[in-house]
């Protein structure tokens, strides 16, 4: 008989904690139920503005930027030359005269020399470039979503809604 009462106690508190379980369980299910409502009507709410109005935001770039190329240099300079050269000077040289030997003679050179050239030079290189700037900016961004995307997403509420039994609309 004892352990007739012992057994009916121990169901008997089991029963009990199991329907304070489920209340508590109840009550969670609903307070999560009211969440999702409240993240289901932000979500809608969302969405009409997306219809209307672009997303804004500043996307912030801190980044640094290695740059390591080689730059190849192919010219050529044409340097066109145009001058007189004038030239004022004696030559000495020697003549041998029969009867009078070996004579020098000074012949004085009196001439401008006109110097028309052009000249071509080509250059090739490779410079090397190899630096790393930091890029340091805050980008402002707009964007608008399609009109499919956004129609889509509305049908994904409705359909979760549907799902879930929330009945929002």
């Amino acid at each position: 008989m004892k352990s007739l009462r012992l057994w009916r106690f121990a169901v008997s508190f089991l029963t009990v904690v199991s329907l304070m379980v489920n209340i508590v369980l109840v009550f969670a299910l609903l307070d999560f139920r009211l969440g999702l409502r409240s993240a289901m009507t932000n979500a809608r709410h969302a969405l009409t503005l997306a219809r209307t109005e672009p997303i804004e935001l500043t996307v912030s770039v801190n980044e640094e930027v290695p740059i390591d190329t080689v730059v190849p240099l192919s010219d050529t300079f044409v340097i066109p030359l145009r001058f007189d050269f004038p030239l004022s000077t004696q030559v000495t040289t020697y003549v041998n005269i029969p009867l009078l030997g070996r004579q020098e003679i000074v012949v004085p050179v009196e001439a401008v020399i006109p110097v028309s050239e052009t000249l071509e030079i080509p250059l090739f290189m490779s410079i090397p470039v190899s630096f790393t700037p930091t890029v340091e900016i805050d980008v402002p961004v707009q964007v608008a979503l399609p009109l499919e995307l956004i129609e889509a997403l509305e049908d994904f509420i409705d359909d979760y809604e549907a799902g879930l039994g929330l009945g929002l609309r």
